[in-house]
């Protein structure tokens, strides 16, 4: 995947402390001496007054780096009952902070507005809270040795380093609690300064996941849902697409490139994920997208991934290659998301693309994740072309999985082939019996032996006229149908034939792609309804995998949350 160019990405990380050394500047205030006087009290998270805590005074505008000078008299110390007080202060904004130079913690308040004359300004309580950490990323920014990043109007600041150069990253430690609309960069060359906030930044006590960026105007938190409010997962899942659909409830359209260019997602660390634009349609409000997360953790209703968006400069890095990657199994994955009479495209690097037959603008239809692909039952289907030797090419008692969704328009007296190898080697089937029942049924060929096949029975109009997803996998001798996420059989059924195994079909979606002449004649088995994501790994998935998979691909997607 390529680099995120130009990404600043900042985010709470620890809760470390560096205190920088307590300097003042000028405000540069029209004081004459006045007499104002402005007081306070310091107390701990319980309210409690805390006595010998210093207390400092600083203008709203300070810059800890070369701002050297300090009158004494806005440094003091707050006595037995947590008070302080600064006198003869001149006019200007000022902020308080208060706290040690160990043990992280610390008090912020900002905005204190004084004025010219004799007053008594009342300043609001400090309470020591937890500090935190901002990593920045420097990604495409170029930062030299010397150039440093502060936070104005506190004494939080940082110098870059050759370390820092090499690394990318800068840390600003030590950060009261609080909001702050500016963060400073300023390059040694030049002592050039900007604000590299685009919009605030909140500093939770403690907070470890609080995150703002630059450059990508905007972001959003997406959680991960694993617990039992939610997907249900209790173990860990690796190496997984996450579908996130985005529409007008959850994202304005408005801010991003028309087509999504320059969206983006990463981890809570700044990490770059890899994802890919299913559809991106801005005129509708409407988009899927796939994004590779290399662990959801297991029962966890914290764990988030961020969504970038807001770079008029940036270009599309969307990669269906690099979310189903081939190394992790995935060897033919098809959206279905196409024009009907247009090449489906293989998601994978495989470029198992399908070439459809009797089919027209008209077979594309709303799936379940976007658009799916519809089939009359009569002369529609896609084949992969040239795939009967590749890696679709799955030997018997193999490890593989392959999965999809489908709707059933009705149920008849046929049987279905609704994607698969072909009918003597594997396959996902819909099969009928005389109008009243119906069966959801995956089944592998073994030469000379027949058909094994799991199957699920279903009651009349339990499983038509609705969308269903169908896993079937395969471990060695060992062979699962799971419905809608769930493991329905473990066991295998057999329907002896001592014919040999024929392996020379391609890939077919919609039917069999040749005649099915064994046990006894049926035609292509063409399939009546939708058919939308389409899946073949050469591994073995976990049960946890398979309902995550389902879960998070619903209509009402139990995984992610937008907070």
């Amino acid at each position: 995947m390529k680099l995120i160019s130009k990404l600043i990405f900042l985010t709470i990380l620890s809760v470390t402390l560096r205190c920088a050394t307590y300097n003042i500047a000028d405000p540069g205030g029209e004081g004459n001496g006045s007499e104002t006087v402005a007081r306070g009290v310091v107390v701990d998270s319980m309210g409690i007054p805390l006595a010998g805590i210093p207390v400092h005074l600083l203008p709203a505008n300070y810059n800890p780096v070369v701002d050297d000078t300090f009158p004494e008299e806005w440094r003091t110390t707050s006595d037995a009952k947590g008070e302080y007080n600064f006198n003869g202060i001149d006019a200007g904004t000022y902020n308080v902070e208060a706290g040690v130079s160990s043990g992280c913690m610390k008090a912020l308040v900002m905005g204190i507005e004084l004025t010219r004359g004799n007053e008594e300004k009342d300043i609001d309580t400090a309470r020591l809270q937890r500090t935190g950490t901002v990593t920045i990323h420097l990604s495409g920014m170029s930062p030299r040795v010397g150039d440093y990043v502060y936070i104005s109007g506190t004494n939080v600041y940082t110098v870059i380093t050759a370390a820092d150069s090499i690394t990318g990253k800068a840390i600003l430690r030590d950060i009261p609690a609080g909001t702050f609309s500016d963060i400073s960069y300023v390059t040694a060359i030049d002592s050039q300064r900007n604000n590299i906030l685009v919009e605030t930044i909140v500093v939770y006590p403690g907070d470890t996941l609080a995150s703002v960026y630059v450059v990508w105007k905007y972001s959003k938190k997406i959680y991960l849902n694993t617990a039992g409010s939610g997907a249900d997962v209790q173990e860990d899942v690796y190496d997984f697409p996450v579908l996130i659909r985005l529409d007008e409830r959850v994202f304005d359209f408005s801010q991003a490139k028309s087509g999504g260019e320059d969206i983006r997602f990463v981890k809570s660390d700044g990490t770059p994920l890899p994802y890919e634009i299913e559809r991106w349609d801005s005129n509708r409000s409407c988009a899927e997208i796939w994004v590779k997360v290399d662990t959801v953790r297991g029962d966890n209703d914290l764990q988030c991934i961020v969504m970038l968006w807001g770079n008029s400069e940036s270009e599309s890095e969307s990669d269906g290659g690099a979310v189903f990657d081939t190394s992790r199994g995935f060897q033919g994955v098809w959206h279905l998301a196409d024009e009907g009479n247009t090449t489906v495209m293989d998601a994978t690097y495989n470029y198992y693309h399908g070439t459809p037959y009797g089919m027209s603008g008209e077979s594309s239809v709303v799936g379940v994740v976007g658009r799916a692909q519809g089939f009359d039952g009569v002369s529609s289907r896609i084949t992969m072309l040239n795939t009967s030797s590749s890696k679709l090419d799955i030997s018997e008692k193999g490890y593989y999985c392959i999965s999809l969704w489908a709707y059933a328009d009705t149920i008849d007296n046929a049987w279905h082939g609704i994607a698969g190898k072909g009918h003597q080697q594997y396959y996902l089937q819909y099969k009928c019996f005389n109008y009243d029942s119906s069966s959801w049924e995956f089944v592998e060929y073994q030469s000379q032996t027949g058909w094994n096949y799991s199957e699920y029975f279903v009651s009349p109009g339990d499983n038509s006229n609705a969308w269903v997803y169908v896993t079937g996998v395969r471990d060695g001798d060992k062979q699962y149908l799971y419905i809608n996420g769930e493991l329905v059989r473990d066991t295998v059924l057999l329907n002896s034939s001592a014919f040999d195994r024929v392996t020379e079909g391609d890939f077919t979606i919609g039917c069999h792609l040749q005649v099915d002449l064994l046990p006894e004649s049926r035609g292509f088995n063409y399939f009546a309804g939708k058919i939308d994501e389409v899946r073949v790994m050469s591994s073995v998935p976990r049960a946890e995998w398979v309902k995550l998979s389902y879960m998070n691909q619903r209509e009402d997607n139990k995984l992610v949350v937008f907070r």
